[in-house]
């Protein structure tokens, strides 16, 4: 996979898994048994990637119902027995707290028996196919329908767990705000209620109260004022001098001075990009992306992206990774985040991350870039980036249009839309 930060789309073992639950007559041995809950589960978790909450239930069902039926344990299975039941257990509740048709009740029994895991897995970065069905997954991916019931659901169920409800509203807070939400009057007086109820001390440690306190200091970042966000960050440090996570915050303080004195710069040099600088137009799902490209700045880059676009490269490629706060990121014609080109291009580096930034994305290796690209949501999150990877382009219409894409959006066509002047060869190295 080409990215920063190298957080591989890791699957769960289901992608070869075929399984016909009716032709299977039970199984006698504990290899046999243990190999038919692997392949059950498995597939119960591929329902649920596909949000196909009342498959994913009745293959636990099937399975359960099986397993009863069995004799005879051999030693090995006694243990894994509690894995295949706690993992049983976490497909049926996430595929019934997304479900129209559970009933409270229903909800209520199946939280109980493993309350903490079960939310912790709700609550799961969903960045990966580690956590498909968690809350922040499904607004990644677009179901905002599924994503409320599901939160309303679990509010109810914490209405007596006051540190939980609280870490269950910051996680709203904060990934609404991570993907371009700017009216979040709701959900702040939301957490703010959830956060006076809490006893302090315990939530003062959680990394969804850090989330909390950033998020105002990433919603001035996203407007581009960054001395805002910077006094934003000193007001917060300056209300809790004894915060735990103290050290953490500070962290942003030296981004944010960088920020400030050379985003200017970088506007100044965007105002006057010459207008002879190539463009290229995405026809996505949510609507037309115009980005102009950084020819001078970055040549190998651009040319290679510019060939890949005349190719048709990029029709029908979904972008098969979003990080609120982060990047969204596309050009895998697998849609795994491990595909390319088949070839890898020189890295070049100079140009700064703004909001909009086109970037190339990579392995850890410098010069293992091909047809991944990333788009910057957020300055003050992805100004690390600096210096390593290529910057070499920049939205110039359509930022809306980048704050909606989702997990799974389509390129429908990439155009050149303007060439500008020639551009010199690339030069294409093996593939790591």
């Amino acid at each position: 996979m080409r990215m920063p930060f190298r957080i591989l789309a890791v699957g769960l073992g289901i992608g070869s898994i075929v399984v016909s639950l009716s032709a299977q007559s039970g199984p006698t041995s504990a290899d046999s048994r243990t190999a038919l809950a692997y392949e059950q589960l498995a597939e119960a978790e591929l329902a649920l990637t596909r949000l196909n909450f009342a498959e994913a239930r009745r293959i636990v069902d099937a399975w359960e119902e099986s397993a009863a039926t069995w004799k005879n344990y051999e030693p090995k299975e006694v243990v894994l027995d509690g894995w295949r039941g706690n993992r049983a257990a976490d497909i049926r509740f996430i595929a019934s707290v997304f479900a129209e048709t559970t009933t409270p009740d229903e909800l209520s029994t199946l939280f109980a028996s493993r309350s903490a895991e079960l939310f912790e897995r709700f609550l799961a970065d969903g960045t990966t196919l580690l956590s498909p069905l968690s809350y922040p997954g499904l607004l990644i991916r677009g179901r905002e329908d599924e994503a409320a019931r599901g939160f309303e659901r679990m509010a109810t169920l914490l209405a007596g767990d006051p540190v939980r409800l609280f870490r269950l509203q910051a996680t709203r807070l904060s990934t609404l705000a991570g993907l371009g939400q700017r009216d979040l009057t709701i959900e702040q007086a939301a957490t703010k209620a959830a956060l006076a109820a809490a006893p302090i001390e315990q939530v003062q440690t959680l990394a969804e109260y850090r989330g909390y306190l950033l998020t105002p200091v990433f919603q001035h970042a996203l407007a581009g004022d960054f001395a805002a966000a910077l006094d934003a960050l000193r007001t917060a440090l300056d209300a809790h001098p004894e915060l735990p996570q103290r050290d953490r915050l500070e962290r942003y303080i030296p981004s944010l001075e960088k920020l400030i004195t050379l985003m200017p710069q970088e506007e100044a040099l965007w105002a006057a990009e010459s207008v002879e600088l190539p463009r290229v137009t995405f026809e996505t799902d949510r609507g037309p992306l115009e980005i102009t490209l950084f020819a001078t700045d970055a040549p190998e880059s651009v040319a290679n992206f510019i060939a890949l676009v005349d190719a048709g490269f990029y029709d029908g490629v979904a972008f098969h990774r979003i990080v609120p706060h982060f990047v969204t990121q596309g050009g895998d014609p697998k849609g795994t985040g491990d595909g390319g080109p088949g070839y890898a291009i020189k890295r070049e580096v100079g140009r700064h991350h703004a909001r909009g930034s086109l970037g190339m994305a990579r392995d850890a290796a410098p010069d293992t870039a091909g047809s991944q690209f990333y788009f910057c949501l957020n300055a003050v999150s992805v100004h690390r980036l600096d210096g390593n990877y290529a910057v070499f382009g920049r939205v110039s219409a359509g930022l809306d249009v980048m704050d909606q894409l989702r997990l799974g959006d389509k390129i429908i066509r990439a155009t050149v839309s303007r060439r500008g002047a020639p551009l010199a060869p690339f030069t294409q190295l093996p593939e790591s």
